[in-house]
């Protein structure tokens, strides 16, 4: 059992990693082709948009940021930089991903909770008699 965590941990930690596969490399590529469209489309859709701006403008940063990431990470891996192509950083960026999924997912419902608000008050306040000036 402790050859197994030796080994994983030589694999993640390895400062001087052997290549990725070709699964990975394809996922990778596949992933920052995700990040690509859907920061163009969040672009697209934030210029028409006007009630769910925030949101869209979370979304689009997420989107930009992991792109800019992923090529990067891309670059030193390409280039063989020892410490910068090193596959614990690959595990670090999923995990900043998780948790900047999880403030999205939060800020997300309360945003759309507010909106929902907004849109029923002013539904009752059309029924609301307005006062004479």
């Amino acid at each position: 059992m402790p050859s197994k965590f030796i080994s994983l941990y030589y694999y993640w930690f390895n400062v001087r990693p052997e290549l990725l596969s070709i699964k990975m490399v394809i996922f990778l590529i596949l992933l920052g082709f995700i990040a690509m469209v859907g920061f163009i489309y969040l672009y697209k859709l934030n210029k028409k948009s006007s009630s769910y701006k925030k949101i869209l403008v979370k979304l689009e940063n997420f989107c930009l940021t992991n792109w800019i990431v992923l090529f990067i990470m891309a670059f030193f891996y390409k280039t063989g930089t020892p410490l910068f192509s090193a596959r614990f950083w690959m595990l670090l960026w999923l995990i900043v991903i998780v948790a900047w999924a999880i403030y999205l997912h939060r800020s997300f419902k309360l945003l759309l909770s507010q909106i929902e608000l907004n849109k029923q008050s002013t539904v009752n306040d059309k029924y609301i008699p307005k006062k004479a000036s």
